[in-house]
């Protein structure tokens, strides 16, 4: 993931203290009370994974790009509410809707990314200089997108073999399931 979920409130930390404390009285032991707390916050949906990456590209939350993504989304949902024997054709309507959003949409992502990959590629440097091989793979699959340029940059700069152990124990050497074309072994670009 990209973006981090936003840490819980005050208010939402002591509804989960209230919740917790209310399964401790009813009678459920500890370990339920556990697997409750972790999952009882809300969980982040799509709307909540855009705006997470387009904060972190430095784009506004509330601006054209995020609320032109978010429709799309929706849109995407409704694919195949149509009947496919019949063409569509691309009219002002279908401009307006869907095309004029998703270039705006296309084109604010890229110029965004554009700042930040040289970020990352010098992340990639700094993952691949680090002497603890296992943290350094962790945050590669935490904080590095499945773009290939950036995978290529970090396999291409690691020259040891006491990279090895840590790769395969993350499933970073075999190659990717034949149902996952669109995706890396440790998950897809957002």
């Amino acid at each position: 993931m990209i973006v981090p979920p936003p840490p819980a409130s005050e208010a939402e930390q002591a509804k989960l203290a209230q919740a917790v404390e209310a399964l401790t009285q009813l009678g459920f032991d500890e370990s339920a009370t556990i697997r409750a707390k972790s999952v009882l916050p809300k969980r982040r949906n799509h709307r909540d994974e855009i705006l997470g990456i387009v904060a972190w590209l430095g784009l506004p939350t509330n601006g054209d790009v995020a609320n032109s993504w978010v429709s799309l989304n929706k849109i995407a949902g409704r694919a195949h509410e149509r009947s496919f024997h019949k063409s569509l054709h691309v009219d002002d309507e279908f401009r307006i809707a869907f095309e004029e959003p998703f270039e705006l949409v296309v084109r604010g992502v890229t110029l965004a990314l554009q700042g930040r990959y040289s970020a990352l590629m010098r992340r990639v440097e700094e993952l691949v200089s680090m002497h603890e091989k296992g943290q350094a793979i962790s945050l590669f699959e935490k904080e590095i997108p499945g773009a290939l340029p950036l995978q290529w940059h970090f396999f291409q700069r690691l020259q040891t073999p006491d990279w090895l152990p840590h790769l395969a124990k993350r499933g970073l050497l075999t190659p990717p399931r034949a149902n996952a074309t669109a995706h890396f072994p440790f998950g897809a670009w957002p």
